[in-house]
């Protein structure tokens, strides 16, 4: 079996809005950076798993980020996996909610997708 690891950091700038508030709420100070995490196994047919340092991933989004990765890791839908940390310390992730979280859930998928593309995430 092969198995791989990555992560990339996904902090966003200071004075963001967080997201899980009821109020607008900024950013005041980075805390602790926030990643997108994949974890890769092999054995004939592999399964990646995207974790993401967010409160939420809407359902469209991520289609979009399970689409982007199989296609450029060559493989089927069903082998690619999302799920969020559910963290009240990063911006909104909803597509459509405004400029700066579409800008957000767009780089998320980018630096996701670039940071999976460089790696052969099915070392031994």
């Amino acid at each position: 079996m092969k198995c791989g690891f990555a992560k990339v950091d996904i902090t966003p700038k200071v004075g963001c809005h967080l997201a899980g508030h009821p109020q607008v709420r900024p950013a005041e100070a980075i805390a602790d950076p926030l990643y997108i995490r994949a974890l890769s196994f092999e054995e004939g047919e592999g399964v990646v798993f995207l974790v993401f340092d967010v409160m939420s991933i809407v359902t469209e989004t991520a289609a979009l980020i399970r689409r982007t990765v199989a296609e450029a890791l060559g493989w089927e839908l069903r082998q690619v996996h999302v799920a969020a940390t559910h963290t009240h310390y990063a911006p909104y992730t909803c597509c459509g909610e405004n400029e700066e979280t579409d800008e957000f859930a767009r780089s998320l998928i980018a630096m996701g997708v670039n940071k999976l593309a460089g790696l052969d995430l099915a070392q031994q």
